[in-house]
C-alpha cells in the first residue's frame, strides 16, 4: 500500500482500526475535532473518520496506546 507524502492530494483516508486519540492543546481545536470531525485550524477541508477524538490530556491521549 502506498501512502501519500504531505505535498499530495488523496481523496481517501487511510482505514483506523479502533479509536485513536489525538492530544491538542488548543480547547477550540478539540472541541471542533469532536464534534465536526476537522480541525478547523490545520487542513479544515479533511473529514476525520469517526473513530478519532481529540483530548487536551495527554494522559488520556496516551492511556493504553499501542503505538505513539
Amino acid at each position: 500500500k502506498r501512502w501519500p507524502n504531505a505535498a499530495s492530494r488523496t481523496t481517501r483516508a487511510p482505514t483506523w482500526a479502533g479509536e485513536t486519540v489525538v492530544w491538542a492543546r488548543e480547547p477550540d481545536v478539540v472541541e471542533s475535532i469532536n464534534t465536526t470531525h476537522r480541525n478547523h485550524r490545520y487542513q479544515s477541508e479533511f473529514e476525520l473518520p469517526a473513530e478519532v477524538r481529540a483530548t487536551l490530556s495527554l494522559e488520556e491521549a496516551l492511556d493504553g496506546a499501542e503505538l505513539v
